[in-house]
């Protein structure tokens, strides 16, 4: 078998630990990425022409143009949740499965989110940063989170873990899905539930439903003094009425883990970043070495199921 991975070098250090890609170079014949860049259409049939199996990273996708140039392939296996840039239908005209690896960084991104909800309620890094340019800011009462309602928008592996761990302190969580969900919580449309929330959390894919789901008249919409989280993709929100929001002091803050532009000069301009009440990272809720073990190995499975049929 044939394996085409297409993680950058860095990417592969960072995502695909020595053990699972032994692993994979025990099931077929490994071709890895050689570029710093992502590959185009062209690159990945090059690289590889005969690859019964496409491991991707997030970005590198799948056309009908590869199909056509190669009919072996089996199976598009991407490490993570997000499907970007496939052609589906190409892929079911073709034969090909189309596989990812839902959860695999439940666990840190939702710790992430419950850890900057606290650092963000509890004004913690205004008072370490001030500390570190020796001074001493005077203490100020902040809200407790004991008895605030979270709207948990999105209720996959990650949103629901959310809403539990938030559940745990005390919080009381509302859900937001377009599917049904068993929950021990009460669930409503998003409308609704950010009239009543005193915490919002995005926790959903982006697509084209849901580009600006927080557009400027729901965040009208939101309670005043209300927080937003955001550790799931930047174009979720209309980032421009979310600066004015916070600017005139309708929303009492944010953390943002996600931006519209990720690349380093387009983020280290964004407006957002440089407001005292945003608690702002460049997308690293994801990061942990047990997450990238985990997801790894869905992957390696993927191909062991492959493989035995």
């Amino acid at each position: 078998m044939n394996i085409l991975l297409t993680h950058t070098p860095q990417e592969r250090e960072e995502l695909f630990p020595d053990e699972q890609l032994a692993q994979l170079l025990r099931l077929g014949k490994v071709v890895c990425n050689p570029f710093s860049h992502h590959l185009s259409q062209l690159e990945l049939y090059r690289l590889c022409p005969e690859a019964d199996v496409i491991v991707s990273e997030w970005e590198t996708g799948l056309e009908r143009q590869y199909l056509m140039q190669n009919p072996r392939l089996k199976a598009f296996i991407r490490s993570g949740v997000e499907i970007r840039n496939v052609d589906f239908a190409a892929c079911e005209e073709y034969g090909v499965q189309v596989l990812n690896t839902p959860g695999g960084f439940a666990v840190p991104v939702s710790e992430f989110t419950v850890a900057a909800l606290l650092c963000l309620q509890k004004s913690i890094f205004p008072y370490c940063s001030a500390l570190k340019e020796g001074k001493v800011l005077p203490p100020q009462r902040t809200p407790e989170l004991l008895g605030k309602t979270i709207a948990v928008v999105g209720l996959g592996f990650i949103g629901m873990r959310v809403a539990r761990l938030c559940k745990d302190l005390g919080m009381l969580p509302i859900g937001v899905d377009v599917a049904e969900r068993e929950t021990s919580f009460p669930c409503m449309a998003l409308d609704e539930a950010l009239i009543q929330a005193d915490v919002v959390t995005l926790h959903v894919e982006l697509n084209q439903r849901t580009k600006n789901l927080l557009s400027r008249e729901r965040i009208g919409r939101m309670k005043k003094g209300a927080l937003l989280i955001n550790t799931a993709r930047g174009a979720l929100v209309d980032e421009e009425a979310l600066y004015e929001a916070l600017v005139e002091g309708r929303l009492a803050g944010a953390a943002l883990d996600v931006f519209s532009e990720e690349a380093p000069a387009e983020l280290a301009e964004n407006k957002l970043v440089r407001l005292p009440n945003v608690l702002s990272t460049p997308h690293i809720a994801g990061y942990s070495y047990e997450a990238h073990q985990r997801n790894a190995q869905a992957c390696v499975e993927h191909l062991r199921r492959l493989t035995a049929r």
